[in-house]
Parts: structure tokens; C-alpha cells; sequence
């Protein structure tokens, strides 16, 4: 039997880290960004009861049909980059290859365009079996800014989408838990690359 590590008991925060490895990278750990309160992930899975009429109304089993997660980050600090982070429908203006300004996007525009992975890594964890990747998040909730003498924050919901090339008769549509990614066959980058 292994031995209790009182070191494995969750504790502290995580790293958020959208688009890890990319250039449009957006750390939150505590060096390149901070996060005002802890962050937060809720999975849901969405499923459909199945009923048989010798065991009356109630649910014989439950099959999945889908999931639903929202991760809520508080941003420490208020940047273009950041805001852009948190409203998948506003559009970047750009000058000279930097973001300048964001204006809201044309109607009808897709969130799935804009999606982006997430990573979130807690920061006491020994290695990245506790890593959580998320293949495509867009944010999703409203972007509200109080002004006033106390201390503010950017707000980021985000929510999880099936990701590009999605199969929903196999695994890995949504999310993984831990550092290694399965050869599966598809080409899904490791969030996690070997250093």
C-alpha cells in the first residue's frame, strides 16, 4: 500500500496558461500574470437517463451525450491582452503587428474561431499527473468592470467546447487529466512538452 503523502493534498493555486507553447501564450502564474482570488473549474457532464418501464420513472442508467466545464480566472491586472482574453466577441485592433484597442465583434461571429487551449497546472503539484488540459475554451460570461475606491479585477469565464476534428465515439473530446497524452492518433499538440 502506498505510503500517505500529506503533500498530495490539494492546496494553494494553480497556473492558468491559454494557448501553452504558442505565441499567443497568457500565463497566470504568479510571474508573467497574476491572479486576484483563486481560480476555479467545474466539469459537468451532460447526459440523458435511460428508463425501463419495470423500474417505473426513475433512471435505469444514464448515458453521456456531451460536457459541460466553466473555469473562472480573476486577472490581477487589466491589459488589452487580458480583456481580449476574457470577451470572445470582441475583435483586437491592431497597429504595428500590437494590440491597440478592442471593439466589439460583427454579429453573428463564432467563439469557436476565436477558441484557445487552456492548461491549468496546479502549483504544488511533484509533476503534471494533476495537469488538467482543456483542447478548446472560449470565454463566455460577461465582462463587468466596477470603478471605485477598492481594488479591481478582470473577471475571465470561460467555457469548453469539442475540440477541432472531435470524434464522439472516442475519448478526448473535451479535456484530459494528467501530463501525458495517449497516442491516439490524433495530432493534438502536447500542452505539456517534454523539456
Amino acid at each position: 500500500m502506498p505510503e500517505f503523502n500529506p503533500l498530495e493534498i490539494p492546496f494553494g493555486p494553480a497556473t492558468y496558461i491559454l494557448d501553452e507553447g504558442l505565441e499567443t501564450e497568457l500565463s497566470f502564474d504568479g510571474v508573467n500574470e497574476m491572479q486576484n482570488e483563486g481560480g476555479e473549474l467545474t466539469l459537468t457532464p451532460e447526459t440523458e437517463d435511460i428508463v425501463i418501464l419495470d423500474y417505473g420513472n426513475t433512471a435505469y442508467d444514464k448515458r453521456l451525450v456531451g460536457w459541460e466545464a466553466e473555469v473562472v480566472i480573476s486577472a490581477a491586472r487589466q491589459t488589452l491582452e487580458i480583456m481580449h482574453a476574457a470577451m470572445s466577441f470582441a475583435n483586437p485592433i491592431m497597429k504595428d503587428g500590437k494590440i491597440v484597442g478592442l471593439q466589439d465583434a460583427p454579429i453573428g461571429s463564432s467563439a469557436r474561431l476565436k477558441g484557445r487551449t487552456l492548461t491549468i497546472r496546479p502549483r504544488n503539484a511533484k509533476d503534471r499527473s494533476t495537469d488538467i488540459f482543456l483542447f478548446k475554451v472560449v470565454a463566455s460570461g460577461e465582462f463587468s468592470r466596477s470603478y471605485g475606491n477598492e481594488q479591481g479585477n478582470v473577471p475571465l469565464t470561460l467555457s469548453v467546447l469539442p475540440k477541432d476534428g472531435a470524434d464522439p465515439t472516442k475519448d478526448g473530446n473535451y479535456f484530459r487529466i494528467g501530463g501525458v497524452e495517449e497516442d491516439n492518433g490524433d495530432d493534438t499538440p502536447s500542452p505539456t512538452p517534454e523539456d
